[in-house]
Formats: structure tokens, C-alpha cells, sequence
């Protein structure tokens, strides 16, 4: 049986060992520290999905987020964004960059579980 794998780029050491903590029982997590590396990650892994930050230095979220849903090689993956920016606006941002999910920090744990199985069963 396959594992599914997640790639999440965050910059903050503490979401991203949080993160570790909840998800590396049920899947694979690889983590990427930036939305550089990010993107060269997700090429070479072409993960079932990615949790990203939006802030980040280098590359954005958004930027990771439009960059990877315009290439073939990875249009297809899910992409969940966490942020702190809470408006509408930076919400509908996120979305019109091609992010299937939008969740603000702190984010419910629930949530983003309930999120992550829901975008992993559509995708199959």
C-alpha cells in the first residue's frame, strides 16, 4: 500500500515540528524550509499534496501556489495554504492563485485533518 506523501513548506521551525507531530503517523511528510525549495521539491517528489505558508522569504505561498498549478507536472496536486492574513481579500488571493484550500494560523488541527482526507479522497 502506498503512503501518501505531503510536502510542506513552512518557514517557522515550531508549525513545521507541530506539523511533524500530528501528520508523521498517517503520512510521509517531507518539509521544505522556503517556497524556493518548495518548488524544486514538489518536482522531483510530485507529492499527493502540499500544505505551504503564504509569507515566506524568496517565494511566496502564492508564488509556489501559481508556479506549481501552471505546470503539467504538477497542476495536479492539491495545494492547502496557511496564513495569518485573514482578510477576504488575502483569502481570495490565495484562491484565485490556484490553492484548493485556504486555512488561517493558528489553524484547527481538525480542520486541517478533515481537509487534507477530503482533498486526498477527490483526488483519487
Amino acid at each position: 500500500m502506498n503512503v501518501t506523501k505531503i510536502l510542506f513548506v513552512e518557514d517557522n521551525k515550531d508549525i513545521v515540528s507541530f506539523l511533524q507531530t500530528l501528520l508523521n503517523s498517517t503520512y510521509q511528510l517531507e518539509v521544505a524550509h522556503d517556497g524556493k525549495e518548495g518548488i524544486q521539491m514538489a518536482f522531483e517528489l510530485i507529492p499527493d499534496i502540499i500544505i505551504s505558508d503564504v509569507m515566506m522569504p524568496e517565494i511566496s505561498g502564492l508564488e509556489l501556489t501559481s508556479t506549481l498549478k501552471t505546470d503539467e507536472r504538477t497542476s495536479h496536486i492539491p495545494i492547502i495554504l496557511l496564513t495569518a492574513k485573514a482578510s477576504e481579500i488575502d483569502k481570495m488571493e490565495g484562491l484565485r492563485h490556484g490553492a484548493d484550500a485556504y486555512l488561517l494560523k493558528p489553524f484547527n488541527k481538525e480542520e486541517l485533518m478533515l481537509r487534507l482526507g477530503n482533498l486526498l479522497t477527490l483526488k483519487q
